[in-house]
């Protein structure tokens, strides 16, 4: 899902990275980015969620542009991948 609500109902209200299992936790690092490619959001710990502000504020609607990195326990292979995601409020 790339879509979001952090819109104040108790639903939807957090973006966050979803790992099931084969991925070092303590090599891992995500960021969020605004279409300035100023970052808004940035964490190395994957139980964090983005709640949809950027310095206390809430963002504006929109797309923002994400960047995940990370390393695969079983092979060691460190990956990079990114994407998209919709703040809707």
């Amino acid at each position: 899902m790339n879509t979001f609500t952090p819109d104040g109902n108790a639903h939807n209200e957090t973006f966050q990275v979803v790992f099931f299992s084969g991925f070092e936790p303590t090599d891992y690092d995500f960021l969020i980015f605004n279409r300035w490619g100023e970052i808004v959001f940035e964490s190395s710990n994957p139980a964090e969620m983005w709640d949809g502000t950027y310095q206390g504020k809430p963002v504006k609607e929109g797309t923002y542009i994400w960047k995940l990195e990370f390393r695969e326990t079983v092979t060691d292979e460190r990956y990079i991948d990114t994407g998209h995601l919709n703040v809707i409020r």
